[in-house]
């Protein structure tokens, strides 16, 4: 799994920050000469852009498409990484692109993922029989064709598309991305700051929460009881709903090793603040309040708790 695509936006407060933000996303960032109303245009790895204050706009905004994001992946960045500098700038993620790959030929397996829907063999939080939330489209640039699951107002969309007639390469490849936009791209975003396999399972079991595709039962009428496709399951790798916490799950060693690296900023904070810790404990304890009440703290966050704590038991 790579991340394609990525937006984010900024209030007003943080604006004074941007330029140094620029720089640090992309040492080699240009400010650009703005024919867009906005006062500042800069241009990041390509074709990335990070723009802000426009007449018609309270908020900055900053773009890094999937040409940007291979490009920073080429010069050796972590996308965990950018992550973290991005939301500590101020950054609220709108829109994120998980992209996975297969090495097979597309069309057969678009054509497959067709034919189950016009089956109704398939369960799904998409209303897929709405002609708004399930299209295909032909190019007419190459040979592919583009399967879009869920409506263009969905907070979150499944693509598939042949990514080898795309590119005009010769070895077969079948792209599927899954796009979350809004409050759900901001909170799926925060996955990639965890560990990245936590992160490829939690998406993989979040796709399958949105389309299931099934093996027909004759003798039960129940949909949400057939057993997944053996070919579906064998792309996927995965249960719908389950977050997968196995033994590449990140140890209690790793996170405090990730927190470390935060240490320069939080000492910054604590310094402008005189020293008090206040807003530290304050924002800890945020991040402990549940999903439900409003607040960051979800099952994988419990799950990690429980893991931790059993392997702390177990020595001793």
């Amino acid at each position: 799994m790579i991340v394609d695509y990525l937006t984010y936006t900024f209030a007003e407060e943080h604006e004074d920050n941007l330029a140094d933000l620029a720089k640090a996303i992309d040492p080699g960032a240009v400010a650009l000469e703005t024919r867009t109303g906005y006062a500042h245009d800069w241009s990041l790895w390509g074709n990335g852009r990070l723009k802000w204050e426009h007449p018609g706009e309270a908020v900055a905004r900053l773009s890094l498409p999937g040409g940007a994001l291979a490009l920073h992946r080429e010069s050796g960045g972590d996308v965990g990484s950018l992550v973290i500098l991005i939301g500590e700038a101020g950054g609220r993620c709108t829109r994120v692109d998980f992209a996975f790959d297969w090495p097979v030929e597309a069309p057969p397996v678009i054509d497959r993922i067709v034919e189950s829907l016009r089956q109704g063999a398939y369960t799904s939080r998409w209303q897929l029989e709405n002609s708004q939330s399930c299209t295909i489209y032909k190019s007419v640039l190459s040979s592919g064709y583009t399967l879009y699951l869920g409506s263009p107002q969905s907070d979150c969309r499944l693509v598939f598309y042949d990514k080898a007639a795309e590119r005009g390469e010769d070895t077969p490849r079948l792209r599927a991305e899954f796009r979350i936009r809004k409050e759900r791209a901001d909170a799926a975003i925060c996955l990639l700051t965890v560990g990245a396999d936590e992160a490829v399972d939690y998406i993989k079991s979040l796709v399958l929460n949105y389309i299931d595709i099934k093996d027909p039962q004759e003798n039960d009428s129940n949909k949400r009881r057939w057993p997944i496709a053996d070919w579906w399951a064998e792309m996927w790798g995965t249960q719908k709903g389950r977050i997968a916490l196995g033994s590449d799950m990140p140890t209690e060693d790793d996170s405090r090793a990730w927190f470390e690296k935060l240490a320069p900023s939080l000492a910054v904070l604590l310094e402008i603040d005189g020293g008090d810790l206040g807003w530290l404990f304050g924002a800890i304890k945020e991040g402990r309040k549940p999903a439900d009440q409003g607040g960051r703290w979800r099952a994988v966050h419990e799950a990690k708790l429980k893991a931790w704590l059993e392997a702390r038991a177990a020595g001793g």
